[in-house]
């Protein structure tokens, strides 16, 4: 894998993926509309889990458990592997692409997460949204590591579509 540097160099001399014809589809992963539904799902769903552990329904370990079942889901999805889903070719992949870009984008993050998510930076992404939403239902008291993005889900939607947000710095 490259280095965080090199990528960064690499994007920023990159020009921008444009949004294809195929966009509109129910199932294309470079449709801001497909992949906001995909967040959507998610972000209930650790919602209630969040829920369920504030309550006393849940144990920190039945979380634990529900979060590794379902990174990997999260992590064949974006990288092209789920074909339920249409991947944007070059761009949901295991090679360069997007796990490319989430590996400088999620930083620090990243770097803290990359082992416990078995070096997947889909599953790192995945970590990053169980911890957001866990730190804006909590306010900021939850069981997990947690920094920020630097953004919102907005970022995330705009970063897995191919539109990420480049520091100016390399």
């Amino acid at each position: 894998m490259k280095n965080c540097s090199a990528i960064r160099k690499e994007l920023q001399s990159t020009p921008m993926q444009q949004p294809s014809a195929r966009a509109t589809h129910d199932n294309y992963l470079g449709s801001a509309t497909v992949v906001s539904k995909i967040l959507e799902v998610q972000v209930r769903e650790i919602f209630g889990w969040v829920l369920a552990r504030s309550s006393g329904k849940m144990t920190a370990d039945e979380m634990r458990a529900a979060i590794r079942l379902r990174g990997p889901e999260f992590s064949a999805i974006f990288a092209g592997e789920n074909s339920d889903y249409r991947p944007v070719v070059g761009w949901n992949s295991r090679f360069g692409g997007l796990q490319d870009v989430l590996c400088v984008e999620l930083g620090d993050y990243w770097h803290a997460q990359r082992y416990a998510c078995g070096d997947d930076p889909y599953r790192v992404l995945y970590a990053w949204l169980v911890c957001s939403v866990s730190t804006s239902i909590m306010g900021g008291e939850t069981d997990m590591p947690c920094t920020t993005m630097g953004g919102s889900i907005q970022q995330a939607i705009r970063l897995l579509i191919g539109m990420p947000r480049l520091a100016t710095s390399s």
